[in-house]
């Protein structure tokens, strides 16, 4: 077991440069350019979507039902959907400066979905999730150029994208519904291997911590793991010093670390209870030496 003994409290999410709550936005509606200091905020129910600057200044803005939107720093472009009728979307590619380059409608065959967009390591292309709870879902990768958004492929049914490994010569797909996560070869996805996580732990989110070692968050306890993609196993548990996974009513153990990712050298984690205080809800930041993850493999 590792345990992180040293870690920094905050109130405000680590990941985020700025505090979306100044914003007042929804607090699944809304991203960041961090680098270019800009945020996009949407709300479907009022069709009205915001492209302003860290400093609270109203660039652009669309009438329009957007349900996702998110950002591609490098090209300066941001992806809307919107939700055209329960059965239609359409794909938008703004530039920052609120000119629309491309648009593609796109059938919603699940109905009403809910949406997830993922940067793919190809210039101006994204996965785009179209998520309908345990209706399934169904992935697309979409590519922007010369004035045109094409689908340059569909996965099968219930896949979808998590990230690229091996100079992105490997890729990982998620099937939510079944608990197991495939190796693939990237970008064509001929499949490689695949791991079904246990009955008991239920797939939260799976982050790159080197090219062989990952960490995997389980749902069903909220408990956290390192996973060695070599030998496609997990082996080890990663703790919070202080909020050790404790027995419930039922004798299983379950955390208050609701959530846990590696990004750059540090573990992020939230803390989570459902009384809606500081005291009780909150981010932790901790180093992470990638000489701990090597002396376990």
């Amino acid at each position: 077991m590792i345990t992180l003994q040293k870690y920094t409290k905050t109130d405000t999410d680590p990941t985020q440069s700025i505090n979306p709550a100044d914003f007042c936005v929804n607090s699944w509606c809304f991203d960041t350019d961090n680098q270019g200091k800009y945020l996009v905020k949407w709300d479907e129910d009022t069709e009205s979507f915001e492209f302003l600057n860290f400093d609270k200044t109203l660039l652009w803005e669309l009438n329009a039902p957007i349900c996702e939107a998110k950002f591609d720093p490098k090209n300066q472009l941001v992806w809307l959907v919107q939700r055209d009728n329960d059965e239609q979307v359409t794909i938008f590619v703004y530039d920052y400066k609120g000119n629309q380059k491309a648009s593609l409608m796109m059938e919603d065959e699940f109905y009403q979905s809910g949406f997830i967009i993922t940067p793919l390591p190809q210039p101006m292309s994204i996965a785009l999730d179209f998520a309908a709870g345990q209706d399934g879902s169904q992935a697309y990768f979409l590519q922007f150029s010369d004035t045109k958004i094409q689908v340059i492929k569909k996965l099968e049914e219930n896949l979808g994208f998590l990230f690229t490994f091996d100079n992105d010569q490997k890729a990982i797909l998620l099937n939510y519904y079944e608990n197991t996560i495939f190796e693939v070869s990237y970008p064509d996805l001929e499949p490689l291997r695949q791991f079904e996580f246990p009955d008991d732990m239920s797939y939260g989110n799976l982050s790159k911590i080197t090219d062989d070692i990952w960490l995997f968050s389980e749902n069903n306890h909220f408990r956290h793991y390192l996973f060695d993609n070599r030998k496609m196993q997990i082996i080890d548990e990663i703790v919070v010093s202080g909020y050790e996974p404790m027995p419930n009513t039922d004798g299983e153990f379950d955390s208050h670390i609701s959530h846990m990712e590696y990004i750059g050298d540090k573990i992020i984690f939230t803390h989570y209870e459902f009384v809606n205080t500081p005291e009780k809800n909150w981010w932790g930041i901790a180093e992470f030496d990638i000489k701990n993850v090597k002396t376990l493999i």
